[in-house]
């Protein structure tokens, strides 16, 4: 999927002025070729840790006729925990790597 492709499906559904990243990640996790599930977890902060983080986990075949997709991981350090504002926003900023 391309991201115009991404956009078209956004609007499609219509959201708020705010959109929620749980409605993103659906559409990747949907419609995302190459794209298994997006995944989020919390990490430690650290002395040093980046607010968050996005990896590509390992290939997944269930077929050797089928096209070869990845789950992703998008860590979030957990002093955002309980910031939402900060929290979507990192999650979005992450989840853009996929593209």
């Amino acid at each position: 999927m391309l991201f115009h492709s991404f956009y078209r499906m956004l609007e499609e559904q219509r959201p708020q002025p705010r959109v929620d990243f749980e409605t993103l990640r659906k559409i990747v996790d949907l419609h995302h070729v190459g794209v298994g599930k997006v995944t989020v977890r919390y990490f430690p902060d650290f002395d040093g840790a980046q607010p968050g983080h996005f990896i590509w986990l390992e290939e997944q075949r269930t077929s050797p006729y089928e096209e070869p997709f990845n789950d992703a991981e998008i860590g979030i350090n957990s002093k955002y925990r309980n910031h939402a504002p900060l929290r979507r926003l990192i999650a979005t900023k992450e989840l853009m790597h996929v593209f």
